[in-house]
């Protein structure tokens, strides 16, 4: 049988039409005994998103013929043409031929130099092959880098995904690179930290920090914000107030870390300063920072404030609701010939998002294209953005950001949305979209924007939707590799994605790794303009008592009535006059 008919399909790949084109033993071999390096392989392109699947079926084919057409005399040009397939073997998800192209290289006696040796760990890793990845390292007889890096990350996300391997195995690996003379670079760092975070280990933290400072990575804004969120997590806070202090560029990640690092090892005062020295910063605070603060406010009974700070988050997250007063005003503006400026058209541009008034848009983005400093401004463009891409208009979403000249994070953001939402004829995304936007985040990163914990919260759930486990795995390397696991939100959406693919074992691993529990029941009501909460076993309310005395008169005048409690409605096995009581009222 030929390596193409052994190829599993993926998502990305559609095999489908291949029955009529040849197999590898049959591709007819290239006219040149020699692969020239100028041509052939720089030729081939990778990664695209626009390409067909018709062009990754051509390619997967060029990468097969490419096997025939090998010159073994020249070590260097092998490598780099046997890098070349197994590069395509794990963009295109054939992890068979991956097997079958090294199994070719033992058998020719080829040479596994450092770099060609890890492209072929990556192949393993990137598919969750353990056994197979490990085997290969512990071979390899040289080793870089980035060969340290990728079985370090594959550590990290084996617990997760394959539920193998632990923590400890990072730091093991850590320490080995470092006596076998690897110089660790800034994509290792945040790794070994990550892995003293999650197993609270301040000694080995402080240990691999002080090498890091040795060698120079201190200044690292990469590498910093790992080691602020280890030190945070494992209670140092005052070498995570030292270092935030010497951090110039702060974004709303690192405050956020500051703000629960305080909050979790007791000093609340200090969150407070902190999170009102973010404001003053002119660091917007986001729901991760909102969530914190009355947190805290709600586990040290101070609901009242806890439910102002919740319905201020409310009021920034809705712009106030004045989405149709917004609307009549820019009318009237109209009408009185007062031309807007680029915040008033967002502004307005907005107020249609909140109330899917597609016509209006495209009317206010005709008027914005009649006047070019409003049609490429990037305010407009991100807003206009997230306009087609909430109503659905997911192609007009994409022309309009392709526009966009300089996109900043909200312009991804919006687009990466979009395509989690779906287009307007489909009732949700499907798969080729879900494809779509990991393409998407990939293009993010390479123009060097990175992609926060909203962004990445925008497309799990549509990856949980469809079962698309691939392609949620995927997005969780991305997580890891870039440190944004730190997030509740984040851990719930993945959590949301293995339970709905059937992985309930994994989902139930990541709730015990991230900490996320289940808040206990309460209950709200308003009483003269005032706020009263309840949670289940909590007797702190000021008017406990009161109440309780209120609760079992309205309970004896209702019996002397004649009503009569229903008592198989109660599905705990209790008495009867415990199941009386539980029907008194909620269990708060």
């Amino acid at each position: 049988m030929g390596i193409i008919s052994a190829i599993p399909t993926s998502s990305t790949l559609n095999l489908n039409n291949l029955e009529a084109l040849p197999i590898i033993n049959n591709v007819t071999p290239c006219n040149s005994r020699h692969i020239s390096s100028s041509s052939t392989i720089t030729t081939l392109p990778f990664g695209k998103p626009h390409e067909s699947n018709e062009n990754n079926a051509y390619l997967l084919l060029n990468t097969c013929a490419l096997l025939h057409c090998i010159d073994l005399s020249d070590p260097d040009e092998c490598s780099q043409t046997y890098a070349l397939i197994f590069k395509n073997c794990r963009r295109f998800g054939v992890v068979e031929l991956g097997f079958q192209v090294h199994a070719r290289l033992i058998v020719t006696g080829v040479q596994l130099c450092a770099f060609l040796s890890t492209q072929v760990l990556e192949l393993y890793c990137k598919f969750g092959l353990i056994n197979d990845a490990r085997r290969l390292f512990d071979g390899m007889s040289q080793r870089n880098v980035f060969s340290w890096t990728s079985i370090m990350v594959f550590s990290l996300i084996a617990p997760i995904v394959c539920g193998l391997g632990d923590y400890e195995e990072t730091i093991r690996l850590f320490y080995c690179m470092v006596d076998g003379g690897v110089r660790p670079d800034h994509f290792v760092f945040p790794k070994v930290f990550k892995a003293c975070s999650e197993l609270r280990n301040r000694k080995v933290g402080k240990e691999v920090y002080g090498y890091m400072m040795s060698i120079g990575f201190e200044g690292n804004p990469f590498v910093n914000k790992s080691v602020l969120d280890m030190f945070v997590k494992c209670g140092m806070i005052d070498f995570a107030r030292k270092l935030f202090e010497e951090m110039e560029f702060k974004d709303v990640v690192v405050w956020n870390m500051m703000v629960s690092g305080y909050a979790s090892n007791g000093d609340f005062e200090q969150a407070l300063k902190c999170f009102e020295d973010m404001k003053l910063a002119g660091v917007m605070p986001d729901r991760v920072t909102w969530n914190s603060i009355i947190a805290e406010y709600a586990r040290k009974g101070q609901l009242e404030k806890a439910s102002n700070c919740f319905d201020e988050m409310k009021g920034l997250d809705e712009q106030h609701g004045h989405s149709s007063l917004a609307l009549q005003v820019f009318r009237q503006m109209l009408i009185e010939r007062v031309k807007p400026n680029s915040i008033t058209i967002a502004s307005v541009v907005s107020a249609c998002t909140n109330l899917s008034l597609l016509q209006h848009g495209k009317e206010i983005h005709a008027y914005c294209m009649k006047n070019e400093g409003l049609n490429s401004d990037v305010l407009v463009g991100n807003a206009l953005v997230d306009f087609y891409a909430k109503c659905r208009t997911v192609d007009v979403a994409r022309r309009k950001f392709n526009l966009i000249k300089e996109k900043d994070l909200i312009s991804w953001k919006s687009m990466l949305a979009g395509y989690a939402i779906g287009k307007a004829n489909s009732w949700l995304c499907c798969k080729e979209q879900v494809v779509t936007a990991l393409n998407l985040l990939r293009e993010m990163v390479k123009s060097k924007v990175q992609p926060n914990m909203v962004t990445i919260v925008s497309i799990l759930p549509a990856c949980a939707r469809l079962a698309a486990l691939q392609q949620g795995k995927e997005i969780h390397q991305f997580i890891i590799r870039n440190g944004l696991d730190a997030f509740n939100l984040v851990w719930n959406a993945l959590i949301d994605l293995y339970g709905r693919c059937g992985l309930v074992k994994i989902a139930r691993r990541n709730i015990c790794q991230s900490g996320v529990s289940k808040p206990p029941g309460c209950s709200w009501i308003a009483v003269k303009r005032r706020i009263h909460s309840f949670i289940v076993g909590d007797a702190s309310h000021p008017l406990i008592e009161e109440i309780s005395a209120k609760v079992e008169s309205l309970y004896s005048e209702i019996k002397e009535i004649g009503y009569v409690p229903e008592t198989n409605f109660v599905l705990q096995d209790v008495e009867d006059d415990e199941k009386e009581n539980s029907l008194c009222g909620h269990s708060e």
